[in-house]
């Protein structure tokens, strides 16, 4: 194994809680992503036909987001796995925006609202979300006033209690599994094999590095961002000098410039 730190750890230090690894390990790998929806949606004749990592649910006008792992899954239902180490990342709302906006974004143009598939959120949490001590609990549907009637609107939410330690149940074995970080500790051979060629895997180690490099590089245009809007409604520093001191092409200021109301009258030449 290589001795290289990733986020502080080697490989062998990590686990599937890592979201680092975990993503390095989803990506490309449907029967990973298989195994482990049939066993939290306790559905064992589930078939994923598709797996990709970080993906962007882009949103023009307002916030986008970046799903961790998203599947498709045979029948018309799609699930996003989330890891989450942080309760901050976890909030109830953040899954309500997550399943709208997977929804505007697989009902095709002119289709019928009850061809909406169903969309699973999974927050697999490094700690037990709501304390309750179950290994999941689970939302599904809306609870309407007459009758206590619950109906379907096709969202289901799932928190997987990270913090459980009762291995009776496939459940209880996925948890222990997903922070166990030594393959042969691990209770579910299929999980344990993939782990293991992956701690030994060339191709995962590269993944990490460039997912690593890629988050590092979004964090810095981010804060450059962020730094940029401040300036803007400064108003007393030229574009120009904004672009050249946060890195950022002057068509990028211009934008920002745009959204914030800010857009000069002057000539880009002179701005």
């Amino acid at each position: 194994m290589s001795n290289k730190l990733y986020n502080g750890k080697t490989i062998d230090e990590m686990t599937l809680m890592d979201d680092v690894f975990a993503m390095a390990c989803f990506e490309g790998s449907i029967d990973l992503a298989q195994k482990i929806l049939r066993i939290i949606l306790n559905k064992p004749e589930l078939v994923v036909r598709s797996v990709e990592v970080q993906k962007i649910l882009p949103n023009i006008l307002n916030h986008s987001v970046c799903l961790d792992v998203y599947a498709e899954i045979e029948g018309n239902a799609f699930a996003d796995i989330e890891i989450q180490r942080k309760k901050s990342d976890a909030k109830p709302k953040r899954a309500k925006f997550i399943t709208s906006m997977m929804m505007v974004h697989v009902l095709p143009k002119g289709a019928d609202y009850d061809d909406l598939p169903q969309v699973y959120v999974i927050f697999i949490t490094q700690n037990d979300y709501f304390g309750g001590g179950l290994p999941i609990y689970i939302k599904k549907g809306v609870l309407i006033n007459y009758g206590n009637m619950l109906v379907d609107d096709g969202e289901t939410t799932i928190y997987v209690n990270g913090a459980y330690n009762n291995t009776e149940s496939d459940l209880g074995k996925l948890i222990h599994d997903f922070s166990c970080k030594d393959p042969e500790q691990m209770l579910i051979p299929e999980i344990s094999d993939w782990i293991n060629k992956a701690k030994h895997s060339k191709q995962v180690e590269e993944k990490m590095g460039s997912m690593l490099r890629e988050y590092a590089e979004e964090r810095v245009e981010e804060h450059a961002i962020k730094s940029a809007k401040a300036l803007i409604l400064y108003g007393k520093i030229p574009y120009k000098v904004i672009a050249e001191c946060q890195f950022l092409p002057l068509e990028k200021i211009l934008e920002i410039a745009k959204e914030l109301g800010k857009y000069p009258e002057k000539s880009t030449a002179e701005v």
